[in-house]
């Protein structure tokens, strides 16, 4: 007997080849050469998410990466994030504007709508980019949900007094979706999705109503250091190594994007502060690689490649 009710096991697009028709399957290396703006044989995508974890945060259908783990009040977790988005963040965003680097801020609504200051500061330099990252880590996006269509709405209307320019992109609180999310992103006038880890380039998604950018579960701070439990020397020695991979096919087969996910809470503490600097730095020192926000490179890739 199934553990499954049985309507779980009719899956209508069940059948040869994708089991979904959200996008076209494709060769990479056989796509036509992307050119990044200065000949550069690297676009380097920086995504920084700025969550808000709620106190009392039910961690349902399931607990978010980060999320609490003891029971309420769980104000050792709690008070780490914070420390994220109240000391830690400024040590990333003097890292970046010491390098030159334009970096895309994924952000909670209600982080926004609290700590309005936050928002200011990363606003501030005038190179970097907001994306929505939904309400909050306690409102997740799943299979089954109710409203959904009213939460994205109201995350891209707490959001938008934030910033002057229009929201474009989205990330999924833990990358989470329901079979409606990419629709109703669509729906919202949403350009870009960053909750899909499939692919080194962007992609059209929907017939074209929507783009999946790069947004790098493996290149990423939390999963590096704190999940895989690897060191810090191998946290900077993992992104080198990425960067001389993708320069070498970027030769054969046009540029590439160096995409990487960095978190407050993890990065920007005292201890790990200069390996990233020192990663970062390492990246750039060659002057082959263009810094750029998501929208940023969607739009050069977007007038090179057609629907």
């Amino acid at each position: 007997m199934s553990p499954l009710p049985e309507e779980f096991m009719h899956f209508p697009m069940r059948r040869h080849g994708m089991d979904h028709d959200l996008y076209k399957w494709r060769n990479l290396f056989e796509e036509k050469k992307t050119q990044w703006p200065g000949s550069a044989s690297l676009a380097l995508s920086i995504l920084v998410p700025l969550e808000w974890f709620p106190l009392n945060s039910d961690n349902k259908p399931f607990r978010p990466p980060g999320g609490m783990l003891t029971p309420y009040p769980d104000l050792r977790h709690y008070s780490s994030r914070d420390y994220g988005n109240r000391v830690a963040i400024m040590r990333l965003l003097e890292v970046f504007d010491r390098l030159g680097l334009a970096v895309t801020f994924a952000v909670n609504a209600r982080l926004a709508d609290r700590y309005s200051e936050l928002i200011e500061a990363v606003r501030e330099p005038g190179c970097h980019e907001i994306a929505a990252h939904g309400l909050d880590m306690n409102s997740l996006h799943y299979g089954g949900m109710e409203g959904e269509e009213e939460l994205i709405e109201q995350t891209l209307n707490l959001l938008k007094p934030h910033t002057d320019a229009p929201i474009r992109g989205w990330l999924s609180p833990a990358r989470s979706q329901s079979s409606e999310t990419l629709q109703l992103l669509a729906k919202a006038n949403l350009d870009y999705c960053l909750d899909w880890i499939n692919d080194d380039m962007p992609f059209y998604m929907l017939d074209g109503k929507l783009v999946a950018m790069p947004h790098s579960e493996e290149l990423c701070d939390r999963q590096i250091i704190l999940d895989y439990r690897h060191t810090e020397d191998s946290f900077v020695e993992q992104i080198e190594d990425a960067a001389i991979c993708l320069r070498r096919e970027a030769e054969k087969y046009g540029g590439r994007i160096l995409s990487l996910s960095l978190y407050p809470w993890v990065s920007g503490l005292p201890y790990r502060i200069d390996y990233l600097s020192r990663a970062l730095g390492s990246v750039i020192r060659t002057g082959e690689v263009w810094s750029a926000t998501s929208a940023q490179i969607l739009d050069v890739w977007r007038t090179q490649h057609s629907r």
